[in-house]
C-alpha cells in the first residue's frame, strides 16, 4: 500500500486534519435537547413493516456472545489479512516463536484465544 516515507508524509495533515475537526468540535453550539430523538430510526425503513416479520432460521448449537465474537474476528482475520487486533492480554505469546510452547490468554473472556497462533503465519508473512 504505501512505503515508509509516503506513511511519514501522510502522518502530518492527518494530525492537522484531526486537529481542526477537533477545534470545529469544540466550537460548535451543542444540540437541542429535543434533537435526542432525531435519527434514532431510518427515515425511509419503517422497523414495523411486514419486512422485519421473517422468524429467525437457527441452525448449529447456541452460542455465547464471547463465542460469537470470536467466530466473527476469525472469519475477517480469514477474510483481511491487514486486520489486526490490540488491547491487553489479546495475544497468545508476545513472540511468534514461542506460539508452539504457550498456551496464551485471548483477553479476559478469551475472544481472541488462538487467533494469534491461527493467522500468524500470515502475519509473519506481512511484516517488513
Amino acid at each position: 500500500m504505501l512505503d515508509q516515507k509516503e506513511i511519514e508524509a501522510l502522518e502530518p495533515k492527518s494530525i492537522a486534519k484531526s486537529a481542526k475537526a477537533g477545534d470545529q468540535a469544540l466550537a460548535a453550539e451543542p444540540p437541542s435537547v429535543d434533537s435526542i430523538l432525531v435519527n434514532i430510526y431510518s427515515p425511509d425503513v419503517d422497523p414495523t413493516s411486514t419486512s422485519f416479520a421473517a422468524q429467525p432460521q437457527f441452525h448449529g448449537a447456541p452460542k455465547t456472545m464471547v463465542e460469537m465474537v470470536a467466530a466473527t474476528l476469525s472469519d475477517e482475520m480469514a477474510r483481511d489479512e491487514r486486520i489486526t487486533v490490540f488491547g491487553e492480554d489479546v495475544a497468545d505469546a508476545s513472540r511468534d516463536e514461542n506460539l508452539k510452547h504457550v498456551k496464551g490468554k485471548g483477553g479476559v473472556f478469551k475472544a481472541t484465544s488462538g487467533l494469534q497462533r491461527k493467522y500468524a503465519t500470515i502475519a509473519s508473512s506481512t511484516r517488513r
